[in-house]
């Protein structure tokens, strides 16, 4: 006798609505459908008409129709012991689905379930002000300006193949340093050690441009020639203070002397692009350099002596570029890294630059930038007799085009 028929027709309830949502579940893993019976997707003739959905969900195919798009079958008739089942992917389809055999136990399919993970948002990384300011400061100074983070669709701009870049740079330079000896003081020792500005008067601060052009003859290969005219001279003449050797010649107490110094620096090298990706580039490049240099003390008309001489160097550098923030109207800011050595004929020296640059697009995949940043240059030749030290850096502004 059943003392709580109420109980019991509970327990049969739950178990029928457990057995009839059961199957419906081992075609269609949307549990809260609640839907019976094959996907009506599942069914189709063709897999390759099939959608693909984003939500995870299983791909079934029933064995009969797995049989026949595989083409195996037993010797008996029957299908074979495994079965193939469509590859479902989340991200862009292939033209025909990829197939995996599952092995059976005791007759049951297994299908695939397949899951994507979700991506991490990239698009408000960087920015300039912390997360809790930006809340609380919405309209501030850098919203306004249009400065935002590095974000997947940021890029640096990079010439492409058969592309030129012309650069037009001014430089404020400084004259840190110059030590001068150049042959003997009458009886065969070195002459006197000479400082271009505190001895011999030249100007200490000096505007001086350089131009540069470069082709770029394959996507990672180009070429570039660059020229930098530096001239100096003293605004008037200088008197000596205890006199001086340079050249073999005598220059006497408290004369006035007259002095120009002019080098001109000429360079071709060849770049390569040993790493390169969108947000950043590498360049390792080697070339061949021409300084062309004279340097002349004159008081009068009489003591003239005159230094003219080329200077023939190899160098090799690396450069590193990368983009580091996003302007408003699509333009982009990156910081531009630049090292290089000189050696040959007794010299040895450095040079290199540190700028930001600002990069703005153009029609027909070309770019103008503007670039600001420091620069400097430093030679050295130390002989018995034949010294030359120079020190060059300060402020550097460019312009260019990528066309």
């Amino acid at each position: 006798m059943i003392r709580k028929p109420l109980k019991v027709l509970v327990c049969l309830l739950f178990v029928a609505t457990v057995a009839v949502t059961g199957s419906s579940w081992g075609y269609n893993s949307e549990a809260g459908a609640g839907v019976t019976g094959v996907e009506a997707d599942a069914l189709s003739a063709d897999t390759r008409s099939r959608s693909i959905q984003p939500a995870l969900r299983p791909s079934y195919v029933p064995p009969a129709q797995s049989t026949r798009s595989s083409g195996q079958k037993s010797s008996s008739g029957h299908s074979s012991s495994s079965t193939q089942f469509p590859r479902q992917s989340t991200g862009n389809p292939s033209p025909s689905p990829t197939y995996h055999s599952y092995p059976r136990y005791g007759g049951q399919q297994f299908p695939q379930y397949t899951y994507d993970p979700p991506q991490p948002d990239y698009s408000a990384t960087m920015d300039l002000v912390p997360p809790f300011f930006n809340q609380i400061l919405p309209f501030s100074p850098l919203h306004a300006i249009g400065l935002r983070g590095l974000t997947c669709d940021s890029f640096l701009p990079k010439p492409g193949c058969k592309q030129f870049v012309l650069t037009a740079k001014l430089w404020h330079m400084k004259l840190n340093s110059s030590t001068e000896v150049w042959l003997t003081n009458g009886v065969g020792g070195p002459g006197t050690e000479l400082d271009l500005h505190r001895d011999l008067g030249l100007d200490k601060h000096r505007y001086i441009p350089e131009y540069e052009i470069s082709y770029h003859i394959r996507q990672n290969w180009a070429i570039k020639y660059s020229f930098m005219p530096i001239q100096l001279q003293a605004n008037e003449n200088v008197p000596t203070f205890g006199g001086f050797w340079f050249g073999n010649q005598f220059f006497p107490q408290f004369a006035p002397v007259f002095t120009k110094w002019n080098r001109y620096i000429n360079r071709w090298d060849l770049n390569y692009d040993w790493y390169n990706a969108p947000h950043a580039v590498s360049t390792i490049f080697a070339g061949f350099a021409l300084y062309d240099e004279h340097l002349s003390v004159a008081m009068g008309p009489v003591f003239l002596r005159s230094r003219s001489r080329n200077l023939h160097l190899a160098y090799a550098g690396l450069t590193l570029e990368k983009v580091v923030r996003t302007v408003g109207g699509g333009a982009f800011v990156s910081l531009h890294c630049k090292w290089s050595t000189q050696f040959l004929e007794s010299n040895f020296g450095w040079d290199g630059q540190i700028t930001s640059r600002v990069s703005v697009p153009m029609d027909c995949g070309r770019f103008g930038f503007l670039e600001l940043g420091w620069r400097w240059i430093v030679l050295r030749r130390d002989e018995n007799t034949d010294v030359d030290k120079t020190n060059l850096d300060g402020l550097m502004g460019s312009a260019g085009l990528i066309f």
